[in-house]
């Protein structure tokens, strides 16, 4: 069953980066071959040689980088209070917090739109980052467990020496839980790099898009360029291996609770 379901998953894939390498005038030809004769890097030469591309790049890297820290520092010390603090309501707040991460994007589209519009952000990156980087419920999510599992002892030692709450946070326990917050912070990397249709709603200057909404503009713009498209896509997926790389180096145990 996980062979068949690899197959399922990676075949596309697959499909994609030979298409990559195909030169544009064999694309189309029948008989379908899964592997081509002659293998060409013509495609990525093209596209990466494109001033634009690598604006949408840029755009896509500071938008990314930008809004998953802000969304893993303000999560984390969210988590944090959370799990350390005792009030009413703790679980259903935990569950809104569920509830807020499953409900689809589509449903706040018009109302982030209206917010953003009434504070003159639209078509900037500065905005974009903003609503990506309040996206703070897969962060609380993950930590929230894990903040839970280091004895609070160790932050009483601390306020006991004279730091504040803040300080017991920012000494004790990110050192001791900075892999996991790292990990946090990955996932959210990943999942700002891949959005598309906020970039799509708030984003309409080919200066400042991302590399999703680029590669929907270079369909338009190239018509039916296969090539040259599934080589872009194949380029924008590079930043997400690495990460499955470095999550997978740092351990996937680093997200349990003492791990």
């Amino acid at each position: 069953m996980l062979i068949v379901l690899a197959v399922f998953c990676l075949g596309p894939l697959f499909w994609v980066v030979t298409i990559s390498l195909t030169p544009e005038r064999a694309i189309l030809n029948l008989p379908v071959k899964w592997i081509p004769r002659t293998m060409t890097l013509e495609n990525y030469r093209l596209v990466l040689s494109d001033p634009k591309i690598h604006r949408y790049i840029v755009n896509s890297i500071v938008v990314s980088l930008t809004s998953s820290a802000l969304a893993t520092l303000l999560g984390s010390l969210a988590a944090y209070g959370i799990a350390r603090q005792r009030f009413r309501g703790k679980a259903f707040l935990m569950s809104l917090v569920l509830f807020i991460h499953l409900v689809p994007g589509l449903v706040s589209m018009t109302a982030l739109y209206r917010m953003m519009a009434s504070l003159s952000l639209l078509n900037t990156l500065i905005g974009l980052v903003l609503v990506k980087g309040a996206g703070l419920s897969l962060a609380i999510w993950i930590l929230k467990n894990y903040f839970e599992s280091l004895p609070a002892e160790l932050e009483e030692m601390a306020r006991a020496d004279g730091c504040s709450t803040l300080g017991a946070f920012f000494r004790v326990v990110v050192p001791l839980r900075f892999k996991g917050i790292l990990v946090a912070g990955l996932f959210l990397f990943a999942q700002s790099w891949k959005s598309f249709f906020l970039p799509l709603l708030f984003i309409s200057d080919v200066g400042k898009m991302t590399l999703p909404l680029g590669i929907f503009q270079y369909v338009g713009e190239h018509g039916f360029e296969i090539g040259r498209i599934c080589a872009l896509s194949v380029v924008s997926l590079v930043p997400v291996v690495l990460l499955l790389f470095t999550v997978n180096r740092l351990g996937w145990q680093s997200l349990r609770p003492g791990g």
